[in-house]
């Protein structure tokens, strides 16, 4: 990572704990036009070359605005110096040693001779790329709602779209699950993958993820495995675990565990420890958790991740397993709905 991208990080990162939801940023014409130059030279695809958008999410959910992207830096300043306004001018603005600056400085005056027009133009590029940005991300929606079922995305679905649109929909995946697109090289490198031989074993680094592949469904894990850990649930609608996983509760009527169960004594979530046993339903013998996952063909990788709901000692809900016998709120009962998300 070099300088610029590291003090942008630095800045982000140092926004994003601040308390306000919203934040604006003072991003102008110029600084959107030099934007898209410099991810035409860095080989950016669509949603790169979108640049900055006027209103943005940030990752941890706060809202970005940039109400000044319209203008361009002679308005701004034209503004400012006819209301006798007073600005800090960033001394590393002069510095040649940085891309942007480089483009500033010596790329952009040329070209504006020759085309007048220059950062006009490159702006509305911008917003039309943005704009294709969208539809992509609106068609990979779409695509998701056949191809992607608990989180995991199935491979014959994703083959079946075709080389372009199943990229699409994986660079989407992504990106909603990590908060980065994957770089070009990382995508054909998890397309390669995905036609690899069915018993192959599949991971791909992706940071703080890993791209794997099991039995027909493509999977994204965090790397970060946790110690064990016991957390208490006192009524809330949605708990984060150690390992960034969530647990969410809902009430409904005849589904879910038993409302009045969870009432009755202490809820506290766990991590596996090995030996556990339960039973999903009232035909089937207790199994221990290793051989229920055996056979409903859960990866390996992802059983050592896999919560567990208990009330006071009884094992009442598994994800990926179902609520424990007799646990479950029949057609009137009020009941505890329990989603896992990783």
């Amino acid at each position: 990572m070099g300088i610029e991208a590291a003090a942008r990080a630095m800045r982000y990162s140092a926004i994003s704990s601040c308390h306000e939801d919203v934040v604006l940023f003072a991003h102008h014409r110029n600084d959107q036009a030099e934007t898209l130059m410099l991810q035409m030279l860095r080989g950016a695809g669509v949603h790169g070359l979108a640049a900055m958008p006027v209103v943005g999410q940030m990752n941890g959910g706060k809202t970005i605005l940039r109400p000044l992207l319209s203008f361009a830096r002679s308005q701004l300043d034209e503004y400012a110096v006819n209301r006798n306004l007073n600005w800090v001018e960033d001394e590393s603005n002069d510095s040649l040693e940085f891309e942007r600056n480089f483009l500033r400085h010596h790329v952009f005056p040329g070209l504006g001779e020759r085309y007048p027009a220059l950062v006009d133009n490159l702006a509305r590029s911008a917003s039309n790329l943005g704009e294709a940005a969208e539809l992509l991300d609106d068609l990979a929606v779409q695509d998701s709602i056949s191809a992607i079922h608990d989180g995991r995305v199935n491979i014959q679905w994703l083959q079946a779209l075709g080389l372009a649109r199943a990229k699409n929909l994986l660079r989407w995946w992504v990106k909603g699950r990590t908060g980065l697109a994957p770089a070009a090289a990382k995508l054909a490198e998890m397309m390669k993958q995905v036609n690899a031989r069915i018993d192959a074993q599949i991971c791909v680094d992706l940071e703080k993820f890993e791209f794997r592949r099991h039995k027909g469904w493509l999977y994204l894990e965090p790397k970060v495995m946790p110690s064990d850990y016991v957390v208490q649930w006192s009524g809330e609608e949605a708990i984060t675990l150690p390992d960034g996983g969530v647990l969410t509760f809902k009430q409904v009527v005849g589904a879910g565990v038993l409302r009045s169960l969870m009432c009755s004594g202490v809820v506290t979530i766990q991590s596996r420890r090995g030996g556990e046993q339960f039973q999903p339903e009232g035909n089937r013998p207790r199994k221990t958790l290793k051989n229920l996952f055996q056979d409903a063909e859960v990866p390996t990788w992802r059983r050592k991740r896999v919560p567990l709901v208990y009330v006071d000692q009884q094992l009442v809900f598994v994800p990926l397993l179902g609520i424990g016998y007799d646990c479950e709120a029949s057609k009137d009962e009020l009941g505890v709905l329990i989603e896992w998300d990783l």
